[in-house]
């Protein structure tokens, strides 16, 4: 009976597959069609070149560093033996075998970095620091400094969670701030770098003990280019004001200063993270949508009535109604406690009630018939 070197599968004799005279090594149709210089890697903890292959079934296998079985796509050694079929019986699963050499800082151990080693077949095995275990193969994540060691699937459940941003130089370790914590935190307050809100639920945060630095998961994970209805001409790039220019950067929409901000450098426009992720909830007008003033403009709004100058008001390039930001932001429908009835917001009241005497239930105050929003 003959075994693909590869995947171990089983060779019948009645079908094709490839095989060395020489030594009786031998290779089923897909794992040699699939051989090249992109599937192959050279690891530290290994002598010989590892071959990426799928094994389609579970079998006695195991990973090298973590211990588990292997199954599915992973590294095994390429070198023939001329004793057994299994050759080295070096495997590797994909996502052990690309883990980094060096990780930090990690939350545990802020600070030194970590470096994966394997430190030979010892009598003891080294112990994680984490969960207390020995350490699997005696590979093990350790600082050169402390003594500070994790095994690899303590150490890879931070890595599989962290993320790198484009605005910060560390690593951004995934966490879930649920009320117990937060009532239990007594440092300075935690405020997203991104949008300036308080943090709560799923953020990332810098490990490292010189940072103070966090993101909510939403602000995270923002695209870098965006084509915004705001700024149709041209598609708005993801900036950090730190980074990237040395005076204060204003938004268009709310005109309050803003460091992470999508940009337009031909034209210099900017929206603030917070404008920009709510533009659909309040452009809505008659099916039209909205643009900035880009020039500080005296507004009266057609919703509430009221004056206000700047360029927190929007204004429709199509029927012309001028609406304060906060205005626009108002629900379609409110329920309040004097009306049986679901309220909804209303333009043009002239066309629905022909009246000149409209009041308020509430406060008994007249309704301006210019006023183009009422419930």
């Amino acid at each position: 009976m003959y075994h693909c070197h590869i995947c171990k599968s089983e060779l019948f004799i009645n079908r094709y597959y490839y095989t060395c005279d020489k030594c009786k090594f031998h290779l089923d149709p897909k794992c040699a069609s699939n051989w090249s210089n992109k599937h192959c890697i050279e690891h530290f903890s290994h002598k010989h070149l590892l071959f990426l292959g799928e094994i389609s079934k579970e079998r006695d296998y195991g990973c090298a560093m973590c211990g588990d079985r292997v199954f599915g796509l992973n590294y095994r050694c390429s070198h023939p033996s001329p004793w057994t079929v299994h050759g080295c019986d070096f495997f590797l699963h994909k996502s052990c075998a690309e883990l980094p050499r060096k990780i930090g800082p990690h939350p545990l151990h802020r600070r030194h970095p970590l470096v994966l080693k394997n430190t030979g077949k010892l009598k003891r095995r080294p112990i994680c620091s984490a969960c207390k275990n020995g350490c699997r193969d005696n590979y093990i994540y350790s600082c050169s400094e402390c003594g500070f060691g994790l095994d690899v699937k303590c150490a890879s459940k931070w890595i599989s969670r962290s993320l790198q941003h484009f605005s910060h130089e560390h690593p951004l370790m995934f966490k879930q701030i649920d009320d117990k914590e937060k009532e239990e935190y007594t440092g300075p307050p935690l405020v997203c770098d991104g949008c300036q809100d308080p943090v709560f639920g799923p953020s990332y945060t810098c490990p490292s003990r010189k940072c103070c630095f966090n993101l909510h998961k939403s602000c995270a994970e923002l695209p870098s280019e965006i084509q915004h209805p705001a700024h149709g001409q041209h598609p708005l790039f993801l900036l950090n004001t730190i980074q990237n220019v040395k005076v204060a950067s204003f938004c268009n929409a709310c005109n309050i200063v803003c460091r992470y901000r999508y940009n337009c450098s031909i034209c210099d426009f900017n929206l603030h993270l917070k404008c920009a992720s709510n533009w659909r909830k309040v452009f809505d007008c008659r099916e039209h949508q909205f643009a900035i003033p880009r020039k500080e403009m005296a507004l009266n709004c057609d919703i509430c009535g009221e004056y206000k100058s700047g360029t927190g008001c929007y204004v429709c390039s199509i029927c012309q109604l001028l609406v304060h930001k906060e205005c626009a932001s108002l629900p379609r429908f409110s329920k309040i406690p004097a009306h049986q009835h679901s309220l909804k917001l209303t333009w043009f009241l002239e066309d629905i009630y022909p009246r000149k005497d409209h009041i308020c239930k509430l406060c008994s105050t007249n309704i301006d018939d210019k006023c183009r929003a009422v419930l």
